[in-house]
């Protein structure tokens, strides 16, 4: 077929010593919500971008693409956060340099869409020339890379969806915040509730929520280091045990694929989403 379109590539491939080399100069990759009606979609989304683009910050928009958080200052590129009213409705976009994801409405859809600029921005499995083993570097333009396009591209559009703050009723996520305000008792035992007017509650709703933890989850340690001065401490130790336990029990956490690492579950996005909303 090439031979057909270019009738110098003999020419070409007796100069250049090859032929073609396929790539790919930009890559879009495009996630659909459907709902059953248009109208259905207009009631929360103008909400949900508005809130979506004041709420995520910089760290945010860092762990959607995969990064880890505590590297952030080694970041020598930008990151930016654009939402723009068109004629067509609204549009927000999250830019990495030159890889971005942005949501917008598509007729009854709610579209989010990855779009790939610089590969070399992520790692791709591959033969090492010189040890003969498989190693991850970053990736390049290639076609053959394609698959490995698609793989980054979900994981991206994962962690955003998983993100997107929550924009229910106001009746359902208060009578999620007043559960987790009484006490509960599981399997004959008693878990306290969590004080939403106290500054130490507030400051552990928020730490947890925060995007940095979307990839891997946190544990005992990450979050003491946040908490705690003196995150050492056994009395310290003890305490967050007893906290993230009260945190499950409560169906505000989940244990993480990985071992003694925990995520926020659905209703813990809503509560903690709604609770910062409110306070700020």
């Amino acid at each position: 077929m090439i031979k057909k379109i270019n009738v110098h590539l003999p020419a070409i491939e007796q100069t250049m010593g090859h032929s073609y080399y396929w790539c790919l100069d930009q890559c879009e990759f495009a996630t659909d919500i459907n709902f059953k009606k248009r109208e259905d979609l207009s009631i929360i989304y103008k909400k949900l971008v508005e809130t979506s683009y004041f709420a995520f910050n910089c760290h945010d928009i860092y762990s959607f693409f995969g990064r880890k958080v505590e590297y952030i200052g080694r970041f020598k590129g930008e990151i930016i956060s654009d939402l723009r009213n068109r004629k067509q409705g609204f549009r927000i976009k999250f830019k990495m340099n030159k890889n971005q994801i942005k949501m917008y409405d598509k007729g009854n859809n709610l579209r989010i869409k990855v779009t790939i600029n610089n590969p070399a921005e992520f790692k791709v499995l591959k033969n090492d020339d010189e040890s003969g083993s498989k190693k991850w570097k970053p990736m390049g333009k290639s076609i053959a890379n394609l698959y490995r396009y698609s793989e980054v591209s979900e994981s991206i559009t994962k962690r955003f969806i998983e993100a997107l703050p929550t924009v229910d009723s106001d009746i359902v996520t208060l009578k999620e915040i007043k559960e987790v305000s009484k006490p509960k008792e599981v399997n004959g035992r008693r878990y306290s509730e969590f004080n939403l007017l106290s500054e130490n509650d507030l400051k552990l709703f928020k730490e947890i929520s925060d995007a940095g933890y979307l990839i891997r989850g946190f544990n005992n340690k990450q979050l003491r280091k946040k908490l705690y001065e003196d995150s050492r401490n056994q009395k310290n130790i003890s305490k967050m045990t007893r906290t993230l336990a009260k945190l499950r029990k409560h169906g505000i956490i989940k244990k993480a694929a990985r071992k003694n690492n925990y995520c926020l579950t659905a209703k813990g996005r809503r509560i903690t989403t709604s609770i910062q909303m409110y306070t700020g």
